[in-house]
């Protein structure tokens, strides 16, 4: 600051640059300056670049002093972010979140690193993954963090520290060193953050309930002081009995009411469970009913017990006689499909946090003899779970109505008991499942999706779909030429993939228009097969492709009644038994025949469930015993020994694909533990279910 006293006025040299080439030379500007040091000024750029995901520029502005022998340096991005209807717009365009969850899982140090080039690497392997967007957990990272999102083009939401209920002043059990702690926590956030241009959303804290007028009140002292960004109330309040506060510029939750569900997947005690858990694996989902419907509630209040961070809380609700966004909707903590923990993996915790935890995994593998499959269980656990993505989020990007998602999750989370739901691990390294080219195949600015019922065909039919392009880079990535290019191809299982269906169509609507685009209907004849036979279908637009696995099974005729199955087992020489106690299994004297057993109950057998375990079974069994509720069925997918005989004339991977959903889904799980004769070996497990990590059963 100048001396008391002197009012100064001074020619200031000011130059701007982009990354290091001078956008405005040496602009004089007239500037007087207070006696507290202050003057402002405006400056004139042609021409100016606006910072977005896809143009995440900055600028370098220079101040030179020369009166008092300094500069200063600052940086900075423009641009506007605003809520019009359900659409979040930057700098005028649709963009759709592709987010993620993020709880500063730093294994290493135990705490968030406060060097740029740290979150450089962690936001970097985010963003090489599609994800445009980050929702911290009850909490704001340091300034690191956003001068790095400002740089790779992330869209940062920091979240107030707060996972409880919210009362007012008048209320019992309200805190008001708490309550003061979080407006002036959120000024800090804003005050010191604020400027950068990442930064362009806010939450007011995770899983609220309590009072709607208190929590609307911290909302507008924040949307008031800074209007450059989007507020919510929070992630996911009041769950079950969803509302819209005045001063929510966007929603973040799971449902809009107990029956309209935005995502794929819920835990047991939050039940009805989503459509990746309950259907049959499709391609043909996506949450627009959820837009349309109204809010089924009684339109009375009542009292219901509800998961509350990790335990249970009574809260009342039901009253809302509707709920219809009427503003951009981001569906919240998406996902959640649990993969075996690499047990290897203690290896790498290096630093302050030792992961005794893998020690228990792997006691809990030993006391059933599975320690030796404990790799493949992590591999085919994990292939399913990337299946389970994959649908769960083509469904957000085919839903005309959403703005984005939040993933939980892209790397594993390592607290809560130990949630292993990421294609990365803890440390954000790949785990071998996905690269991540394919998985930006379905998890992008721009994504090409085929729109089908069934993965399981019928040879001889015909195989219809419809052809949608997510699309929300307005910079344009197609060329004039461009076109769709679409290929079928047959794996013979002998030769290389034969090329059943392949050409280009021309895109017959205008691309200019952001948002998803109905390319339109395809229609082929499905080959003739003799056996069960794997198909691959190709999409390809000048960069960007997709692609599906399809199983083509052979034109049967249905067997009309139990009688007839057993004839034809018998007539290729197969007994089938029902119950041990049948002679052909008590005496063994089975003439020579092979038998199926298939009995009628199997005591203390699990139901066969296709979709991989939610979150971390631990956890949400003891809510949910807790709540009085169904506990979770808690398998986590097949485990096959595809190189077997069995399967010369049924094509399967070793791991679980859609060609086994209706046979796990109507089965149940043998619990083998201690079986001395497949200890010995002399029993031979071909089709496996692998158990989640805290059970470990055979």
């Amino acid at each position: 600051p100048p001396q008391a006293g002197i009012s100064l006025s001074e020619k200031f040299d000011i130059d701007v640059f982009v990354e290091d080439s001078i956008l405005v030379e040496k602009e004089l500007i007239d500037a007087t300056i207070n006696e507290g040091g202050e003057f402002s000024f405006d400056i004139h750029v042609k021409d100016m670049d606006l910072w977005s995901d896809v143009t995440p520029v900055s600028y370098k502005l220079v101040i030179n002093l020369p009166i008092y022998g300094d500069k200063y340096e600052l940086r900075a991005g423009f641009r506007k972010i605003t809520a019009e209807g359900l659409d979040i717009k930057v700098n005028g365009h649709k963009v759709f979140f592709r987010g993620k969850h993020d709880g500063l899982v730093f294994p290493l140090t135990g705490a968030a690193p406060m060097d740029v080039e740290e979150w450089m690497r962690v936001l970097a392997i985010s963003k090489e993954y599609g994800i445009n967007h980050y929702r911290f957990h009850t909490c704001c990272p340091p300034e690191a963090a956003f001068e790095a999102a400002d740089y790779l083009g992330i869209y940062m939401c920091p979240e107030l520290p707060f996972w409880g209920t919210i009362r007012t002043p008048d209320e019992e059990g309200y805190d008001e060193r708490a309550a003061h702690f979080l407006v002036e926590e959120g000024r800090r956030m804003l005050e010191y953050f604020g400027d950068h241009p990442s930064f362009v959303m806010m939450s007011m804290g995770n899983e609220l309930w309590g009072n709607k007028d208190g929590i609307e009140e911290m909302l507008s002292i924040f949307s008031k002081e800074r209007t450059d960004k989007l507020y919510t109330q929070g992630s996911n309040d009041f769950q079950f009995d969803p509302v819209i506060l005045p001063s929510d510029d966007y929603f973040v939750g799971v449902r809009f009411g107990r029956d309209r569900l935005i995502r794929g997947s819920y835990a047991m005690c939050d039940a009805p469970l989503g459509f990746v858990q309950t259907d049959e694996p499709t391609m043909a989902k996506d949450y627009d009913d959820a837009f349309t419907g109204l809010h089924n509630a009684s339109g009375e209040n009542s009292s219901f017990l509800v998961q509350y961070g990790t335990g249970v809380k009574e809260v009342s609700g039901g009253g809302a006689a509707e709920f219809k966004p009427t503003i951009p909707v981001i569906s919240h903590e998406i996902g959640q499909y649990a993969v075996f923990p690499d047990i290897n993996n203690k290896d790498k915790y290096t630093g302050v946090l030792e992961a005794r935890q893998f020690d228990i995994y792997r006691q809990h593998l030993r006391r059933n003899n599975l320690e030796a499959l404990a790799d493949r269980m992590t591999y085919c656990s994990g292939m399913l779970a990337v299946q389970c993505y994959k649908e769960e989020l083509e469904a957000a990007f085919k839903t005309r109505g959403l703005s984005g998602f939040q993933l939980l999750d892209l790397q594993d989370f390592p607290g809560q008991n130990g949630a292993y739901v990421g294609i990365l691990d803890s440390f954000m390294d790949n785990k071998g499942l996905i690269d991540s080219a394919t998985w930006k195949g379905f998890c992008n600015d721009v994504v090409l999706m085929a729109r089908f019922k069934s993965f399981i065909l019928t040879a001889g039919k015909t195989f219809d779909f419809d052809i949608l392009v997510s699309d929300y880079n307005y910079m344009g990535f197609w060329g004039d030429d461009e076109m769709l290019q679409i290929g079928l191809y047959i794996d013979d299982k002998c030769d290389d993939d034969i090329a059943f269906m392949d050409y280009e169509i021309d895109l017959p609507v205008d691309m200019t228009d952001l948002g998803i685009i109905e390319v339109g209907s395809e229609a082929f004849p499905i080959p003739k097969v003799d056996i069960p036979t794997k198909a691959e279908l190709n999409l390809k637009w000048g960069s960007r492709t997709n692609r599906y696995d399809l199983y083509i099974f052979p034109e049967h005729n249905e067997l009309s009644s139990e009688e007839e199955v057993i004839s034809r087992f018998n007539n290729a020489g197969i007994a089938i038994a029902r119950s041990q106690e049948e002679p052909d299994i008590k005496s063994g004297e089975n003439g020579g025949r092979n038998i199926l057993y298939l009995p009628e109950e199997i005591e203390g057998g699990i139901k066969g469930t296709y979709a991989t375990d939610f979150w971390c079974y631990k956890m949400f069994r003891e809510i949910s015993l807790s709540m009085g509720k169904e506990i979770p069925i808690g398998t986590m997918g097949l485990m096959i020994d595809n190189d077997s005989s069995l399967f010369d004339e049924f094509t399967t991977e070793e791991y679980t694909t859609p060609v086994w959903y209706h046979i796990v889904e109507n089965s149940t799980l043998r619990i083998m533990d201690g079986d001395k004769d497949v200890e010995s070996g002399k029993t031979e497990i071909i089709v496996r279910m692998i158990d989640n990590f805290e059970r470990a059963h055979s």
